[in-house]
């Protein structure tokens, strides 16, 4: 008789030596700049432009080609004014939906029991290569098969 049950993962950390200053904090710095920094600075570039037609990027350095009045017409408009409510009302749907979708699937998923005479780790869905089948078996939990005869000899 033997017992099939699952260990848990620990993510080991990675000693980064040498490469820890400039090669992986570069790395960093250079994702950010990409992810966060360029397309923000390109909603305001755009956004301070007094034309949305720029046929180079010379004439954004000419007098008057950025302007802050722009903006503060477009964060006074009508139309500004009733989509920011409409978006943040979405967003907060959006979110709630999601995580009691979320919700639901984890506790059916953690509550499901498997089907009649079948354990866990002999379900399809939960075989890997460090869990050896098991038949005829008694289900006794998550994971885990009591009275068990493994098809696979060498792992009893």
């Amino acid at each position: 008789m033997s017992s099939v049950t699952g260990k848990g993962v620990k993510a080991k950390q990675v000693p980064l030596g040498r490469w820890r200053l400039l090669p992986a904090f570069g790395f960093a710095l250079l994702y950010f700049l990409l992810a966060v920094v360029l397309p923000v600075g390109a909603l305001l570039l755009a956004s301070l432009q007094t034309s949305p037609y720029a046929a180079s990027l010379g004439q954004l350095t000419e007098s008057g080609a950025l302007s802050f009045w722009s903006l503060g017409k477009t964060l006074r408009s009508a139309d500004f004014l009733q989509a920011v409510p409409n978006s943040a009302m979405t967003a907060v749907i959006a979110g709630v939906v999601g995580t009691a979708l979320g919700f639901c699937l984890s506790y059916c998923v953690y509550r499901a029991s498997p089907r009649a005479g079948e354990c866990w780790s002999s379900s399809p869905w939960n075989r890997s290569p460090s869990r050896p089948s098991c038949s005829a078996s008694v289900c006794c939990g998550p994971g885990r098969c009591c009275r068990c005869r493994c098809t696979e000899r060498s792992s009893c």
